[in-house]
């Protein structure tokens, strides 16, 4: 054995950070399998739909690809916070997410992650316990929300998109609903803190059913697939959104 790996300190740092990072994990799924977290996702769930909806003017084009029994992936475009929220609200199951671990950095932010269903991920590392996680929130045939573009973007195109989605989907044998989603950047972009008025409109499409053999070419042609049904459906989501608030726009103008 050479002298600089008997020298070699085992790098103690990386280790704790890693040990946190899966106790914190562990801890929220704990904390979201709570009665009183389900009954209060629940009650802000009631919340959403009763005002929000109203408030943002909320148009979807069918609600059944987020009803379905059993396990699959919700894969939408990512734009702004509101996201997430309003598209589990058009579900009446409880849907779970893969959200930034940058958004359980306090003990209320941990709290309400883990009653939204929310699972920690680190994407600055390779997060095989994330990924776990996942897989387990899917063989239990729960429905997983997670944004296959990472980050939240800016526009019409979306963004190359991460074969995790995929790679879940084969490894699950899950379908994925891709969605579009368009409006909600406007009311509420980074670092706003309460939305205003929008137009928000969600076009849910068909089910993308995952091929049996899981390769490098599979995973790939999934994906894709998923990025141009995106896409598609971002398409028509914008469409739909503009083309309500240029008529509200009209009306307004021609009333005063």
């Amino acid at each position: 054995m050479s002298k600089s790996s008997k020298n070699k300190k085992p790098d103690s740092k990386g280790s704790k950070q890693e040990a946190g990072k899966n106790d914190l994990q562990k801890k929220v799924v704990r904390l979201a399998k709570k009665r009183s977290s389900i009954f209060i996702y629940k009650i802000g769930r009631f919340i959403i739909r009763r005002f929000g909806h109203k408030y943002f003017r909320l148009y979807i084009n069918d609600k059944t690809n987020l009803n379905l029994k059993g396990r699959f992936i919700i894969a939408p475009v990512h734009r702004s916070n509101l996201d997430a929220p309003l598209l589990n609200s058009c579900s009446n199951r409880r849907i779970n997410s893969l959200a930034k671990i940058a958004m359980f950095k306090s003990r209320f932010s941990l709290r309400l992650s883990a009653i939204i269903g929310c699972i920690p991920l680190d994407r600055d590392t390779s997060d095989r316990q994330g990924m776990e996680l996942a897989l387990e929130v899917l063989e239990r045939d729960e429905p997983l929300m997670l944004f296959p573009e990472g980050l939240r973007s800016k526009g019409v195109k979306v963004e190359k998109i991460f074969g995790g989605c995929a790679f879940l989907a084969i490894k699950a044998n899950a379908p994925v609903v891709p969605i579009g989603i368009y409006g909600t950047q406007e009311p509420m972009p980074p670092k706003k803190k309460f939305p205003k008025r929008g137009f928000v409109s969600i076009e849910v499409g068909d089910v993308i059913y995952p091929p049996k053999k899981i390769s490098k070419a599979t995973r790939d042609e999934m994906t894709e697939k998923i990025h141009s049904e995106m896409q598609r459906l971002l398409d028509l989501a914008h469409e739909n959104s503009t083309g309500r608030k240029n008529k509200t726009g009209r009306k307004q103008k021609k009333n005063n």
